[in-house]
């Protein structure tokens, strides 16, 4: 590959502290791996093997140009990196990233109907993470923004006698989350999940990043695969 080839334009995401991802072209990224100084190029979209990977040569002046925009990045974007996006990418899962500028003043509907309709998202297919309190131990409730979490089904899916909403001060130390940015993904603390079995007609569905205004979007059976999470009818409308 030559040198004017390897115009690869702003960093999309630092997804560790050992690989950062750029755009090299419409049909591959380039990966400079940290560890090894040393670049690869693998094709977009998923589904890639070893064997259609190649590791480029670059310049030492080139190099040194890619470590200083690296540098930069990780400045500038830390939004592309939260506990649930580093918990997707070690588990090796794909996901997408949204995002929107959260406003306060229309919060009546709630964070997740808000995230829906900024994003263009069918609110059905968008999901909001709660946490419950069984009285023996707090658990997560992952249901449609359009819809509500409902205890008893919540508790009969973890084998609880009942449920109450979980103090929103015990959800955030334990999440490591904020309100309105609590992700099912990368808790500090580890809880038993129970996603709602509407979320596996779709694809994709939309779930917290971690912050407001930032979601990701991720299969279902993925996600219930990260999260060792159960799937029950726990929304109701």
């Amino acid at each position: 590959m030559g040198r004017r080839d390897m115009r690869i334009g702003p960093f999309m995401e630092q997804l560790s502290s050992h690989a950062i991802f750029a755009p090299l072209n419409q049909q591959r990224w380039l990966i400079h791996v940290g560890i090894t100084h040393r670049l690869v190029a693998i094709p977009i979209g998923g589904g890639w093997n070893v064997t259609q990977c190649r590791w480029l040569h670059m310049p030492a002046a080139e190099m040194v140009k890619l470590k200083d925009m690296s540098k930069k990045h990780r400045k500038t974007a830390g939004t592309a990196s939260t506990p649930a996006t580093r918990e997707l990418t070690e588990a090796g899962i794909p996901f997408k990233i949204y995002e929107y500028e959260h406003s306060s003043d229309h919060m009546d509907e709630g964070y997740g109907l808000e995230g829906a309709e900024k994003l263009g998202v069918d609110p059905h297919r968008s999901f909001k993470t709660l946490m419950a309190d069984t009285g023996e131990e707090r658990v997560i409730g992952v249901v449609p923004v359009s819809g509500h979490l409902d205890m008893k089904y919540l508790a009969a899916a973890v084998g609880a006698k009942k449920a109450a909403m979980a103090d929103p001060k015990a959800a955030q130390r334990e999440s490591g989350y904020v309100v309105g940015g609590i992700s099912p993904l990368g808790q500090r603390t580890k809880h038993k999940t129970v996603l709602d079995e509407s979320a596996m007609q779709y694809d994709e569905i939309i779930v917290s990043g971690g912050k407001r205004g930032f979601s990701v979007g991720v299969n279902p059976n993925d996600l219930v695969k990260v999260l060792g999470a159960t799937i029950a009818k726990i929304g109701t409308w």
